[in-house]
């Protein structure tokens, strides 16, 4: 398990095994005939690019979460032995004293290789670029009955032809664009004239309301994680300070070098986790997640609504103006979480 994960879990106070990003679903299967080839095609690209993002993402986070964790780790090495005297002539544990330096000066240069090697390297620019790639392939399948393959001079990216906009922003979509251009031929042949096909519309809206059903139960996930996380780390880092206050107190009273260990690490160790958890996107992700969810809970109604449609022309506008409307709540969420992680790099905490 990643050392980000592991940590988390351990702040959620949950000790088993991290749970799948996937969810089990039926989605698959419902597949339109039309797409099962562009559907396969793009997963196929998509679950390549989601391992790259999931591998940057995992060195990034981890490094991040241990440059904080790492920290609070140094003051402890270079207040304890000073604290306990350690460093006194004749205590018998005096010879030990050199070692706590030499394991201070180990736990920094560690902070230092973390934040070079993450930047010379550039983790988080892998993990935002293959996660852009991974979520706007995810959804081209969605995507293609809503473009018009038929309309002259239109752009290769169709997102940018449906939507008429940029919608992702400083995403960067250059390998969108190409893999849009490489299956345009294989889309504009397999829905020539699926919307004229009276079973294509329904089949097509029960999958989407599926594919929405899913995204709701990942969020739904992600929200309650997200919840969780950050009120354990406000009780722990309050948990801390009040024990440094108490700690403090009781020193008027008690002469003890462990309370004085305690009102140096405990503090450290609290501004550590609370710049941790603000400086990463968990701060936010319960907010985004939570928004994204009551989005599609409410087109996921919508396009059941639109299913009854008695009128076919009828039904076949309203539910592309659905989808669309989907998509773009998905790509403007996704937009908002890479906006969120870019400015944040990697810290010397």
């Amino acid at each position: 398990m990643p050392f980000h994960k592991l940590v988390v879990q351990v702040l959620l106070l949950h000790w088993g095994k991290a749970q799948s990003r996937s969810v089990r679903s039926k989605s698959d299967d419902l597949v339109p005939d039309e797409l099962k080839s562009l559907h396969a095609t793009a997963s196929a690209s998509y679950r390549q690019l989601r391992n790259e993002a999931d591998a940057a993402g995992d060195r990034y986070r981890s490094a991040f979460w241990a440059i904080y964790l790492l920290s609070a780790l140094a003051v402890l090495c270079a207040a304890l032995p000073i604290a306990l005297q350690w460093d006194v002539p004749g205590h018998p544990l005096g010879r030990l004293a050199g070692m706590w330096g030499v394991l201070e000066i180990a736990v920094i240069g560690t902070v230092a290789w973390l934040y070079h090697k993450g930047n010379k390297s550039g983790w988080r620019e892998k993990w935002l670029h293959a996660r852009a790639q991974a979520e706007l392939t995810h959804y081209l399948p969605v995507l293609a009955p809503l473009v018009n393959f038929d309309a002259a001079g239109t752009q290769a990216n169709w997102y940018e032809r449906v939507f008429n906009v940029n919608v992702h922003g400083a995403i960067d979509a250059t390998g969108v664009k190409k893999m849009c251009g490489d299956l345009e031929p294989q889309a504009r042949t397999a829905l020539a004239a699926a919307w004229h096909r009276p079973d294509f519309g329904n089949a097509y809206g029960r999958w989407v309301a599926d594919v929405l059903a899913r995204q709701v139960v990942y969020q739904s996930r992600v929200n309650e994680e997200s919840h969780r996380l950050n009120h354990n780390v406000h009780a722990i880092t309050e948990g801390l300070f009040v024990l440094t206050a108490l700690a403090a107190l009781a020193h008027l009273f008690i002469h003890s070098a462990w309370l004085t260990v305690a009102t140096v690490f405990f503090p450290a160790l609290g501004a550590a986790l609370h710049g941790a958890l603000f400086q990463s996107e968990s701060s936010r992700m319960e907010l985004l997640s939570g928004q994204l969810k009551d989005a599609l809970t409410a087109l996921g109604r919508d396009i059941d609504a639109a299913l009854a449609e008695p009128d076919a022309a009828t039904r076949t506008d309203k539910l592309k103006a659905i989808v669309g409307q989907a998509l773009t709540q998905i790509l403007e969420e996704h937009e908002g979480w890479h906006m969120l992680v870019r400015p944040h790099s990697l810290p010397i905490a």
